[in-house]
């Protein structure tokens, strides 16, 4: 048996793109001073990720944000009761 191999050219340039990211003063505000006291071990462990990594998100403002990262503080806004609208941004 032989094996096709299909090549598919895409535009680029035609191709929706959206963007996810963290709005992150209110994010601070709201979920990383009132809920965890500024305690970034027990904030990261609530949103399942790792403590330097979250010190990073929230220091580096020009470090973005990963989908797995976003994914859990979107997952933690629904458990808490929060409009997670607020926190995360999409635009295209």
């Amino acid at each position: 048996m032989s094996e096709r191999v299909f090549q598919v050219k895409v535009n680029m340039d035609k191709l929706d793109r959206l963007t996810l990211g963290l709005n992150r003063e209110p994010f601070l505000r709201d979920i990383f001073e009132t809920d965890f006291g500024n305690n970034i071990k027990e904030c990261a462990c609530a949103l399942k990720i790792t403590p330097n990594y979250l010190r990073e998100i929230l220091t580096v403002e020009t470090r973005g944000v990963g989908t797995r990262a976003l994914s859990n503080i979107f997952q933690y806004c629904v458990r808490s009761g929060r409009d997670p609208v607020k926190y995360l941004f999409i635009y295209k």
